[in-house]
C-alpha cells in the first residue's frame, strides 16, 4: 500500500508543477516578450497571444486542482 501512496503523491506533485508551468509559461508569452523570447520559440502571431495565454491558463488551472485533490485524497486516507 505504501506504494500506491507514493506514487499517487508523485503524480499530484509532478501534475501540479506542471499546471505552475503552464501558467508561468502563460505569464511569460503574454506579459514578458522580451525576458524569455518565448513568442519567438513557438513563432506566436500577436494577435493569437491572448487566445494561448487563456487556453494555458485554464489547463494549468485544472492540472493544479487536479494534482492537489490526488494529494489530498490520498492524504486522506492514511
Amino acid at each position: 500500500m505504501k506504494a500506491k501512496e507514493a506514487f499517487a503523491m508523485f503524480v499530484g506533485i509532478f501534475q501540479s508543477l506542471t499546471g505552475i508551468l503552464s501558467i508561468t509559461v502563460a505569464y511569460l508569452i503574454y506579459y514578458n516578450p522580451d525576458f524569455f523570447p518565448v513568442r519567438t520559440m513557438f513563432n506566436l502571431l500577436p494577435e493569437h497571444v491572448a487566445f494561448y495565454m487563456m487556453l494555458l491558463i485554464v489547463v494549468g488551472s485544472f492540472a493544479i486542482i487536479s494534482g492537489l485533490l490526488i494529494i489530498h485524497e490520498w492524504s486522506i486516507r492514511t
